[in-house]
């Protein structure tokens, strides 16, 4: 869980799961832009090109093409969600907290549970 507080002491929180991103694996660049990704998104896409260009000069086989580009989509999916966390740290959000959930509804709740019982002990 990361947590943002802005000027007007409202905070902006937002919730990564820690798990494999399917729609990262099989949506690759399209995930990337929808989850402002920019550069990485972009350097997806020149990896695509080039390798697409390497394979029409028929200088790599059309399936060591495919692996490469399974290998990249592997990637995407495997570390996904940590790009969004350094997208967000950039931002100013702030680690706050591991809620283990089943679903992002679920996270939530436990969040909100887990710090009205602080603030209520704590005052």
């Amino acid at each position: 869980i990361y947590i943002k507080q802005d000027e007007n002491n409202i905070c902006q929180i937002e919730y990564i799961p820690e798990k494999f991103s399917w729609a990262g694996f099989i949506l690759n660049t399209i995930w990337l832009i929808y989850n402002r990704l920019w550069s990485q998104a972009l350097l997806f896409l020149a990896a695509l090109v080039l390798v697409y260009q390497l394979e029409l000069a028929y200088i790599i086989a059309p399936n060591i093409s495919l692996i490469i580009w399974i290998g990249i989509s592997f990637f995407v999916g495997f570390t996904g969600n940590d790009m969004i966390r350094r997208r967000l740290e950039k931002q100013g959000y702030v680690f706050n907290d591991v809620i283990v959930a089943s679903s992002e509804s679920e996270a939530e709740l436990k969040f909100i549970c887990q710090n009205y019982q602080e603030e209520k002990f704590d005052a």
